[in-house]
């Protein structure tokens, strides 16, 4: 074959490519369900990422997070969790969570980039995303517990 028959395969190739990709960002922000929650005597509205849909895309694509306003990621099981930023444009703090909804530590977390890993100190089931900063201001820290009702 020749140049003029690999020029505009290529061509469609990266159309198809860069549609799915567009696809794939317009899909989030989901809408999510969402639920009131407290820690550590604090009150907080959180979204709901209850699907692998919704937690791979979290908070991602947002320009900004309300003051008292997070995300709530409930797993299956409990195990050792691991985070990212990408395609997330604002900075978060995140809480990993255990069974016992007992926080097991908390991380700050940079926007928009993939190199750094954050990471559960133990099995976790729930991880709490908020503006960056959130827990420091009202005083939450590993060891307290978070409640909340699921449906």
């Amino acid at each position: 074959m020749n140049k003029l028959i690999y020029q505009p395969l290529l061509s469609a190739f990266f159309l198809v490519l860069s549609f799915s990709y567009a696809n794939q960002l317009q899909a989030c922000p989901l809408t999510h369900k969402q639920a009131e929650i407290e820690i550590a005597g604090n009150k907080l509205l959180v979204d709901l990422a209850r699907s692998n849909t919704e937690r791979r895309c979290g908070l991602s694509l947002r320009d900004k997070i309300p003051a008292d306003y997070g995300m709530l990621f409930i797993f299956p099981k409990a195990r050792r969790l691991q985070f990212w930023m990408r395609n997330t444009y604002v900075p978060l703090s995140i809480a990993f969570i255990s069974e016992q909804k007992k926080v097991l530590n908390i991380a700050d977390m940079e926007p928009n980039q993939t190199r750094t890993r954050y990471f559960s100190k133990g099995p976790a089931i729930y991880a709490l995303e908020v503006p960056k900063g959130w827990f420091e201001q009202n005083n939450v820290k590993a060891g307290d517990t978070l409640t909340f009702r699921s449906n």
